[in-house]
């Protein structure tokens, strides 16, 4: 598939790391301006233009999950903790949002087992948000 071929750098292959990079620059960008609407901001909302990117990179990871293992990637715990972060404060509301959370939250248990840094990230979401967790982990792979 091409979007997980390789390209050839200085430093060897990278593969899907280069696919997930716009969207979680895109998320950032939009984050200052979260409190304006579609018509104080200008063509798009950006509230739901990120949560569109947050979605987009989690299915990259996703995708990539699929095809091999996230254990050795350690470039993924990025695009997970901003990804979980960007659409906690929509998961009560949204399905999307709910999904692309339990992604994100589930490849950071994943990369945890490598990567004691993604516990660490995981730690507030377990703490600020038990009760989502409980319901993600109360449905199964498959439903993600």
């Amino acid at each position: 598939m091409e979007a997980f071929s390789s390209r050839e750098t200085q430093g060897g292959k990278c593969g899907s790391a280069i696919r997930y990079t716009a969207p979680l620059l895109i998320i950032s960008i939009l984050r200052p301006f979260n409190g304006l609407t579609k018509e104080e901001f200008g063509p798009f909302d950006p509230v739901t233009m990120s949560y569109a990117h947050a979605s987009n990179a989690m299915w990259v990871v996703w995708h990539f999950r699929a095809l091999y293992t996230l254990r050795n990637e350690h470039w993924m715990i990025q695009a997970a903790s901003i990804c979980a972060f960007r659409v906690l404060s929509d998961i009560e509301t949204s399905t999307i949002q709910l999904k692309t959370f339990a992604k994100a939250c589930q490849a950071l248990i994943e990369l945890g087992e490598s990567f004691p840094v993604a516990k660490e990230v995981m730690l507030p979401i377990k703490l600020s948000h038990k009760p989502a967790l409980t319901t993600i982990s109360q449905r199964s792979d498959d439903d993600v």
